[in-house]
């Protein structure tokens, strides 16, 4: 993770926004894949390509009202504070699993029929923490379960290792040394065809782990996943569950 550009966090600015890029790029029927140009969205590819097993499930294809709904699910406010604002948000895909790459406003992919429902967003907090938030849509349980493994897997990291969350059940905590050079810890958790992912970088990370970093990131990360899900597990409140039936 790393610094981005800031983006508006009105979502009815945000709601009319996204429409209008559908509207034109339905009207057109063709589908768009901006990393194929090059850029940031070039060394992701290379980053994936590199990665074992990293034929991913496609996601599921949806209206932008749905997307919305997705995004709403993923929080940080509850562990951090309500002062708390994103940095950066978008449209991502699978391959931000393993290449960190930072979202983008354009639609990963794009049909007559809607886009793909990846959508990411990042904060940073007044303790300077870079918390980073996804949700990926998937056709059912077993293709975000293959996803899940495939996203967890230590083979195609640097200083990698995975474990079971401790909290909340189901999760699976991921430690690796992202394409920045920092160490990251990421929470996964599946709930039924959707995955999420809760990344946490702690103020001064180092190149490689630290057990007081390594604590510090998975606390927080396994806290939100707690708010996420509405179970008493969080640092703050127990909140109604965000992550509906989709």
């Amino acid at each position: 993770m790393s610094p981005g550009t800031e983006v508006s966090n009105d979502g009815r600015l945000r709601l009319v926004f996204l429409l209008l890029i559908l509207a034109v790029l339905g009207a057109y029927a063709v589908i768009q894949r901006p990393w194929a140009g090059g850029g940031d969205g070039e060394d992701a590819v290379a980053a994936a390509a590199n990665c074992p097993g990293t034929e991913t499930p496609p996601l599921r294809t949806v209206d932008l009202k749905h997307l919305d709904r997705l995004r709403q699910e993923i929080t940080a406010p509850a562990v951090f504070g309500a002062d708390l604002h994103s940095y950066e948000e978008g449209f991502v895909g699978t391959a931000a699993a393993f290449s960190d790459q930072e979202p983008t406003m354009q639609p990963i992919s794009t049909s007559d029929k809607g886009v793909e429902a990846g959508y990411e967003i990042r904060w940073w907090t007044p303790s300077r923490h870079d918390v980073v938030a996804d949700v990926w849509l998937f056709e059912d349980a077993g293709a975000a379960g293959d996803f899940l493994d495939q996203a967890t897997s230590t083979r195609c990291r640097e200083e990698a290792r995975e474990t079971m969350a401790p909290r909340p059940d189901g999760g699976v905590d991921l430690e690796w040394r992202n394409p920045f050079g920092f160490m990251q810890q990421d929470l996964y958790l599946t709930r039924g065809p959707r995955v999420y992912r809760l990344a946490m970088v702690v103020p001064g990370a180092p190149e490689h782990p630290v057990s007081s970093v390594r604590h510090e990131g998975f606390k927080l990360a396994n806290a939100l996943g707690c708010e996420l899900l509405g179970l008493p597990c969080g640092l703050h409140r127990k909140s109604p569950s965000r992550a509906t039936a989709l």
